[in-house]
């Protein structure tokens, strides 16, 4: 099934003076919430309800939420790993860089080489 696109006009964040441009921009068809996810796993699998597949899911969230916090990169193998990035203001010396100039801390998911490659033979459509 192909990946749905419609244009966006955007500017070049790059050459804000140039004149605006129309850019591709995915398009959702929807969202998969956990339990749907723990159901649709578990009908792949003849031992493990959905019920223990979600169980197993909620772990996860939660360690997964514990160990960035705790500053640890995830490594989920073939899935990919979670890291955390960080912005913030700038300084001359580093001695003088404190956890006050930080302005936001994110959380990065960078796919695994299946999920990657999954993307780059995808098809895609425009509405």
């Amino acid at each position: 099934m192909p990946i749905k696109f419609k244009p966006v006009l955007r500017t070049n964040p790059l050459k804000k003076d140039e004149p605006n441009k129309y850019y591709p921009g995915a398009i959702s068809t929807g969202k998969i919430e956990l339990k749907e996810l723990a159901k649709r796993i578990s009908r792949k699998s003849t031992t493990v309800s959905d019920i223990d597949t979600h169980a197993v899911l909620m772990a996860l969230t939660q360690e997964i939420a514990a160990s960035v916090q705790a500053g640890e990169t995830v490594h989920l193998g073939d899935l990919g790993y979670f890291h955390i990035t960080l912005s913030g203001e700038g300084v001359a010396d580093a001695k003088n860089l404190t956890s006050a100039h930080i302005k936001e801390a994110r959380l990065r998911f960078v796919p695994g080489k299946e999920i990657d490659a999954s993307l780059k033979t995808a098809t895609f459509e425009k509405e």
